[in-house]
This record gives structure tokens, sequence and C-alpha cells, in this order.
């Protein structure tokens, strides 16, 4: 039985697909690295990240399109009242 070195020796096909899958690694490394000078430069500069609450909204189109949506709010609701 040959061993995986002797295949992809032989063969053009597994050639082409272990220097995929080498170069999909070096890509994903390359990232990982990227990802991590990023994490340390946003934690070194003192900046949060944190959720903040969103501010109190005086607009009631979400709770028009709702009502509007389940046929609670039409025209016909609007002109008899």
């Amino acid at each position: 039985m040959p061993t995986l070195s002797t295949m992809i020796a032989e063969s053009s096909e597994f050639k082409s697909d272990q220097e995929i899958m080498l170069n999909i690694i070096d890509r994903v490394e390359n990232h990982m690295k990227y990802e991590k000078q990023r994490l340390h430069k946003t934690s070194s500069t003192g900046k949060s990240n944190e959720c903040k609450e969103p501010s109190v909204s005086t607009d009631f189109e979400a709770a028009r399109l709702i009502l509007s949506h389940f046929s609670f709010l039409t025209f016909e609701t609007l002109q008899v009242s």
C-alpha cells in the first residue's frame, strides 16, 4: 500500500490539492496573526467596546408597522376615530 507522500509525489492532482490546502492554511495563520495584533492594539488603547443602551425613541414607526402588519391599524380604523 503506497504512503501518502508517495501518492502526492506521483500524482499532479494530489500536488495541486496539497498546494491549495497549504495556501488556505497560510491565509488562516496570517489572519489569526492579524486578529491577535488587532486585539492587542485595541486592548492597549483603553477603548471599551461595551454595548450601550439605545436612546429613548420618540418615533412610533415600529409600533405602527407591527400594528398594521397584524391588521390592528388600517386606513378604515383611522378614519372612524
